[in-house]
């Protein structure tokens, strides 16, 4: 099936599905409820105490025809190591690996079992209503791999007796093609969002060799599709029902490194499955959940002429309890458990594949002040696993807020991850002795901010340490590689974010500075003369900074963008390094109404000085290039008896 009739396909069946939910949604009939939005009351919690970034209306709609890595490489502290357009992009939090940062969508991890990580390549903007970033641990409320931070995609469902469609196109250099759509259809009660996305890229750009000659990246092509399925019901006045549904499929193929004349046959494809249901009991002073989420991972891989056809697929089932309550204005308690089963088939596993199977229970609470300027909360996980003890953890934060132009916090954490399937099960080379990664962490955030009259300041300042014990390493033994738990790794460091902005009116300009320093180190290690031993992680940068410039006037937008990326070391002594550099894009936006329907035209020039760099070793990115593109939205009341 090619991309075009894959839409198509996509679009007949999804809205069939909305067509006749919204018939048998719209045959009962119930008292009318306002708008209401029920948020997933753990997301809260874990939040409290931590820094927490979110792209606001300046910043998401100049992404929405680009990944997940595009915006947390220009707008956030985040590290993306990334193989090029299309390639893998994985994350680097605070000096952390990237199996150390969960990726949360509707409060599940979704980071690959087999691997532990995600690609942030893989995951369009589009599809999202809020992109946020947890900076710090919360392990008693997300369980492994959340050492570094979260990074948590949601959508919210509105009940407002309206239809709204929307329609994306675009292009740009290397052949890329991008289209995208969504239909969400809402009564007092009922509410369904679908969101389709298409892109197809021959990414043959042109870079600099070693030479300095200009070359044409071969056989590097992509094309990725989903779809993404959100209902949402208000049952009664105290219930309430959400269902999703998420397809992802992203094709690829695999080129030669530069200088490689050799042709090249290798390609993979991943295809992802997630669902979810959670059901939401609230009063006034009590929320409960029940949640199921359903996720099937597949990655096959191909190489027709070394002969590898590799197929892998991973099934995993979470089921999970909470609930929340408030016994008085300045006491909340909260309560929870969960169920993990997971099933991997991968012919590289061999006989020793076991189903891994974990369980937990959570509770923790949460103390206010009377006035309301000081809050103190904390939790314990304790978590089983049918294959090695893990550690409990916990965590405790503060906040206050001593003035109402600062606000300060602090958290602490008994951190851990267990190894991915991979580490444990891959033959040859799998270790079924390790043990988790775990450790301690703390970090501290100080936010100042001021308005006065159309002039806005605020400056946010954070500090953070980890102690990581048992990190796991792959290293090479006889004729392969081999996972162990050698290394002790000691990652410290701050950020900083200053935005200055001016609103009057129709006009506004914000200025907006981020810089983050990070020294993540091996202290010591069970190699004997290890040469890594005070030296940096590789590809684990000291030095980044970015700074945008936002200018709107009426109904036109500009973001002007610059990163600052620091020396990476490509090997554990650190004795060679990738050279620092700079890039800058600029980003246009024009919105025009007419009547029910809004039209905005949008255009992007990346790389907008033509540097010459990689991110990482023998990976060449794009010289200058442009994309555009054009969005419809319509809107329109539906006039509805007030008792549905």
């Amino acid at each position: 099936m090619n991309g075009a009739s894959g839409i198509a396909s996509w679009v007949i069946v999804l809205v069939c599905i909305s067509s006749f939910s919204l018939r048998a949604g719209d045959s009962l009939s119930i008292r009318k409820l306002q708008t209401v939005e029920v948020s997933t009351s753990r997301l809260l919690w874990s939040q409290l105490g931590k820094r927490v970034i979110k792209f606001d209306s300046l910043i998401l709609p100049h992404y929405q025809y680009q990944s997940l890595s595009d915006i947390l490489s220009t707008q956030s502290p985040v590290f993306i190591k990334s193989y090029g357009p299309g390639a893998l992009a994985s994350s680097s939090l605070r000096g952390g690996s990237a199996s150390q940062t969960a990726i949360l969508w509707n409060g599940f991890n979704i980071n690959h079992p087999m691997l532990g990580q995600s690609d942030f390549s893989q995951i369009p903007v589009f599809f999202f209503d809020a992109v946020e970033i947890e900076m710090g641990s919360a392990p008693a409320l997300h369980g492994s791999g959340v050492i570094n931070g979260s990074i948590q995609l949601s959508n919210t469902q509105r009940f407002q007796n309206s239809l709204k469609t929307t329609l994306q196109i675009g292009s740009g250099s290397f052949g890329m093609r991008k289209t995208g759509g969504s239909i969400h259809y809402s009564t007092y009660r009922f509410s369904s969002t679908t969101r389709l996305f298409y892109q197809q890229n021959q990414n043959n750009f042109r870079f600099l060799n070693d030479s300095g000659k200009t070359e044409t990246r071969t056989h590097n092509s992509f094309d990725t599709k989903g779809a993404l399925q959100d209902f949402s019901w208000l049952i009664n006045t105290k219930n309430k029902l959400d269902v999703s549904f998420w397809y992802n499929q992203f094709d690829r193929q695999l080129p030669k490194p530069p200088g490689n004349k050799s042709e090249s046959k290798a390609s993979q494809q991943d295809k992802n499955f997630r669902s979810s249901i959670n059901w939401t009991y609230f009063t006034s002073r009590t929320r409960v959940n029940l949640r199921q989420g359903i996720f099937s991972d597949a990655l096959n891989y191909t190489d027709s002429l070394a002969g590898i056809f590799s197929k892998s697929r991973c099934l995993s089932s979470v089921s999970e309890v909470e609930a929340n309550t408030q016994f008085t204005q300045w006491f909340h308690f909260f309560i929870g458990g969960q169920f993990l089963l997971q099933n991997a088939e991968n012919s590289n596993y061999g006989a020793r594949h076991q189903s891994p199977k974990r369980a937990a229970l959570v509770g923790g609470f949460q103390l206010n002040t009377p006035n309301k300027k000081y809050l103190f909360s904390s939790s314990i996980r304790q978590e089983y696993s049918s294959l090695l003890p893990v550690p409990i953890t916990g965590h405790i934060s503060l906040e206050a807020h001593p003035h109402s132009t600062l606000h300060l916090k602090w958290n602490a954490a008994r951190v851990y991850r267990l190894p991915t399937l991979n580490d444990w099960y891959w033959q040859p080379g799998g270790n079924p002795n390790l043990k988790p990664e775990q450790g301690y962490s703390t970090d501290g955030s100080l936010i100042f901010q001021l308005h006065h009259s159309a002039i806005s300041f605020r400056f946010t300042g954070s500090l953070f340490y980890k102690n990581i014990n048992n990190w796991i390493i792959w290293l090479p033994k006889n004729t392969y590689t081999s996972p162990d738990n050698l290394l002790n790794v000691k990652s410290r460091g701050g950020e900083t974010q200053t935005e200055l902005g001016y609103r009057k009116k129709s006009f506004y300009v914000q200025l907006a500075i981020q810089t983050t320093y990070v020294l993540s180190t091996v202290e010591n290690s069970y190699l004997k003369e290890d040469e890594a031993i005070g030296k940096q992680l590789i590809y684990t940068p000291r030095y980044t900074g970015n700074g945008n410039l936002s200018i709107g006037y009426k109904k036109a937008s500009l973001l002007l963008n610059h990163n600052y990326t620091g020396y990476r070391f490509n090997n554990s002594d650190n004795s060679t390094w990738l050279m620092p550099y700079h890039v800058s894009s600029l980003k246009l936006r024009y919105t025009q109404h007419f009547n029910r329907i809004e039209l905005t035209v949008y255009g992007a020039l990346n790389n907008l000085f033509n540097s010459d760099y990689e991110i990482i070793q023998n990976y060449p990115v794009p010289l200058r290039n442009y994309e555009a593109g054009l969005t419809i939205h319509y809107v329109k009341s539906i006039n509805k008896n007030k008792y549905e």
